[in-house]
């Protein structure tokens, strides 16, 4: 799943990527880790088999860009890594369809059709929020159940706010959501109500 003209990852140009997430090289690798846990989370989700090397995938794109000269400021970069890594999923899935006995043992897990408009429309959704809303509801539904308590305590903190004003916070977001979701269900939906 390499693009065209093979470009193969550097220590210099990780080095430089890793300077964007933190100036700290040791704050900056956690970030990384991170991230590309995130996005292995999101290629499992979508029911990818080969979800860490999508995500391996994703991450070397993102550097590349970098490299070519693209400037992200703070905080865009896991917002532009996920954008990536949709499109390298959206890349497997035609790659997956194109292999000869893709039906015997595929690389997807199959998903109920109304479940991937969902998904659809909640990626779609999310980019309509602010990059901080958007960002704290991520956070806040990040990682593991077992761990999401002392996540989302260290998330008030950071935030200097009650765990309460923070559900709260989410509360409302969450809501705006579903909302946005279920409307752009009905107007995606084949006979629905287009605008």
């Amino acid at each position: 799943m390499t693009q065209p003209g093979h470009w193969t990852l550097s220590p210099e140009a990780l080095g430089r990527f890793l300077l964007l997430l933190d100036a700290d090289i040791i704050e900056a690798g956690r970030q990384y880790e991170c991230l590309r846990a995130k996005l292995i989370r999101l290629f499992e989700w979508r029911g990818c088999r080969i979800a860490e090397d999508l995500a391996d995938e994703s991450l070397n794109r993102v550097i590349r860009r970098v490299e070519q000269g693209l400037e992200l400021g703070d905080g865009d970069v896991p917002r532009f890594s996920a954008g990536v890594a949709h499109r390298v999923f959206l890349e497997h899935l035609r790659e997956v369809k194109r292999q000869p006995g893709a039906h015997d043992a595929p690389a997807v897990a199959p998903r109920h059709e109304t479940t991937d408009l969902r998904l659809v429309c909640l990626e779609q959704c999310l980019d309509r929020l602010s990059n901080e809303e958007r960002d704290l509801v991520i956070r806040y539904y990040a990682g593991p159940s077992d761990a999401r308590i002392r996540n989302r305590k260290t998330l008030a903190k950071e935030m200097g706010v009650a765990a309460n004003t923070l559900r709260i916070r989410v509360f409302r977001i969450r809501n705006k959501l579903e909302q946005w979701i279920e409307e752009r269900m009905r107007t995606s939906a084949p006979g629905g109500d287009q605008p």
